[in-house]
């Protein structure tokens, strides 16, 4: 089986170019609010458990508050074994794609469905055992992504855990396309799996420099 490609670049001006959104926000100085290496800025992340919480955001487009690190007090999502389904093939991409399969409580209480790749499954799933669960303060997590985009030159005010998100959608569009999707397949898939109701969200969202 092949598994998700997780490390493809982020080249937002042909993810733009594929999609009708042409805006460019000054917030993130032209460059967009994904980053542009986001493996790299995990892999200075010193807190193991940090790490893995923002390997699963990135990898499934989950929010922070759906693996339990939400930014408002009465969330009480956290990831425990019931949230793990199995590792098994990706329902949209086909039967080639080998995933392991998280369901989160996220924004207005909504389930998600989120896909990641069979190691970081493992890992969470390994840390769920021996722990009980695996949940924090999304200060400390904010504090932790920020510290790592400060180290690896991708700091720019606002970009937060949320440039993971964004990584996400634009990786998971191109990929959808690789394999045969339409753009509008794609982008109603991408914007799913960011747990999102609409699916047009990836192109207003998502899918420029944002």
């Amino acid at each position: 089986m092949s598994k998700y490609d997780f490390k493809i670049v982020c080249k937002i001006p042909a993810v733009m170019e594929a999609s009708s959104c042409r805006r460019v926000w000054p917030q993130w100085q032209g460059k967009g609010r994904a980053y542009e290496n986001p493996e790299l800025l995990i892999s200075v992340i010193p807190d193991q458990r940090l790490r893995l919480v923002a390997k699963i955001e990135l990898e499934g487009g989950a929010r922070a508050e759906g693996i339990g690190f939400p930014a408002n007090s009465y969330s009480k999502s956290r990831l425990q074994m019931e949230n793990l389904l199995g590792v098994k093939t990706d329902p949209f991409l086909g039967d080639q794609f080998h995933v392991g399969q998280i369901i989160t409580t996220e924004k207005n209480g909504l389930h998600g469905n989120h896909y990641i790749s069979a190691g970081t499954y493992e890992e969470l799933e390994a840390y769920i055992k021996h722990h009980g669960y695996l949940a924090g303060q999304y200060s400390e997590y904010l504090s932790a992504i920020n510290d790592a985009a400060r180290k690896t030159g991708q700091f720019i005010k606002g970009r937060g855990t949320h440039g993971l998100k964004h990584c996400f959608a634009q990786r998971f569009y191109a990929m959808a396309l690789s394999v045969g999707k339409t753009r509008v397949e794609a982008e109603y898939e991408t914007s799913a799996r960011c747990n999102h109701s609409r699916g047009d969200v990836f192109r207003s969202y998502y899918s420029g420099r944002r």
